[in-house]
């Protein structure tokens, strides 16, 4: 399986999409789009980024400048340092950042905030909320800020919203907002023709500049996750080599597919995550990648449920047909943690469960590409 999905990535960047026919080969339509009998898009660049980084040892340099020169730039317009980062996305383009921050990756560097609401409160309360942690005035504050809007669909309107609030702001204010804002996106989508217009500039999602990433699938590898990251002081040459997971590992992803795949087809299809306490904040994006990869049906389908207090007494009993549970444990060597010892009680009392262990100092994206790989063995 992955000889075969190495070559396919392989022959989609030497000889393009159209000497793909899709109607060959099971792997086509489970990770790329098809139109009218074509292929019009490979979705596989959320491995593709992982095997093309291992041959371009000068990414995280490369990342690295370009937070230079913004950083820079802005400095230079403004005569001011970075100190606050708004990032407008929304689901997979915001999600991410989320996950960074809950569990702690982003305390250094510029404060990042998600703009992921159209709604005007939340753009007020991130306004007051810088303001009241800085003591600056309004127009200091855009002047030390990055706004980043991020859009991964061609009609997704929401950033587009929420940039045009915010330049409607530096305009008000006379400041000057093309050195403050960029924007990641598809090109022609709406957000470019709004962006361009306005003179932002658009920075390629992904280091290749291919377009072969949703949104779910952005993190841990494009710009989208790279600069914030970057921002806050990650060593983003560690982070992107713990996305280069041998092939045990993959294989034990797609073990970990087969399992659950089984166990969803006798109705235990609630698959219930139980996370290290450092990583707690990952629930949520694991959910989103599991279940908006799969289809986001509320008829079928795996749901990941993270975040809860394992109590035997909130389940049915494991020899109740009705049973609707399987249990997934992850695990960091030589971190204290209980979850281990959850698993195995609930191991002893009957109900099904894996468990996850990882060596010492796992990098969290190495966690979120072995993700990628078990949806994709359940796919």
């Amino acid at each position: 399986m992955l000889a075969g999905l190495k070559a396919l990535d392989s022959r989609v960047r030497r000889k393009g999409l159209d000497a793909l026919d899709p109607s060959r080969g099971a792997l086509i339509p489970i990770g790329m789009e098809i139109q009218d009998g074509r292929v019009v898009k490979n979705g596989y660049g959320v491995f593709d980024l992982a095997w093309q980084a291992e041959q371009h040892p000068e990414w995280p340099d490369q990342i690295e400048q370009e937070l230079k020169e913004i950083r820079d730039r802005v400095r230079g317009a403004h005569r001011v340092p970075l100190k606050f980062l708004i990032w407008a996305g929304m689901g997979g383009s915001a999600e991410d950042k989320a996950m960074y921050q809950a569990v702690g990756l982003l305390r250094r560097g510029p404060r990042c905030y998600l703009l992921d609401s159209t709604d005007p409160v939340k753009l007020s309360s991130i306004l007051d909320d810088m303001k009241r942690r800085s003591g600056l005035d309004e127009p200091q504050l855009w002047r030390r800020t990055l706004v980043v809007g991020m859009a991964m669909g061609m009609t997704s309107y929401e950033p587009v919203v929420n940039l045009q609030k915010i330049a409607a702001r530096y305009d008000a204010l006379g400041v000057d907002s093309r050195p403050n804002i960029y924007y990641m996106t598809l090109p022609g989508s709406l957000l470019d023709r709004f962006a361009a217009t306005r003179g932002y500039r658009r920075v390629p999602l992904q280091l290749d500049e291919a377009n072969s990433t949703a949104g779910r699938h952005s993190a841990p590898l494009t710009r989208g996750s790279l600069y914030p990251l970057g921002l806050a002081g990650v060593d983003l040459r560690a982070w992107i080599a713990g996305t280069f997971l041998s092939s045990e590992e993959i294989h034990a992803a797609w073990r970990l597919a087969s399992f659950l795949h089984i166990q969803g087809l006798a109705g235990r299809d609630k698959v219930t995550l139980l996370l290290p306490r450092a990583w707690a904040g990952a629930g949520i994006w694991t959910k989103q990648d599991f279940e908006e990869s799969l289809g986001k049906s509320a008829e079928y389908g795996l749901k990941i449920a993270a975040g809860e207090r394992v109590r035997l007494t909130n389940y049915r009993s494991p020899r109740d047909p009705m049973q609707d549970r399987v249990f997934w444990g992850v695990q960091i060597k030589g971190l204290p943690d209980v979850q281990a010892e959850k698993l195995a009680l609930l191991r002893r009392s009957g109900y099904p469960a894996a468990l996850l262990t990882l060596p010492p100092s796992t990098p969290l994206s190495r966690y979120m590409q072995f993700v990628h790989y078990a949806v994709f063995g359940v796919a």
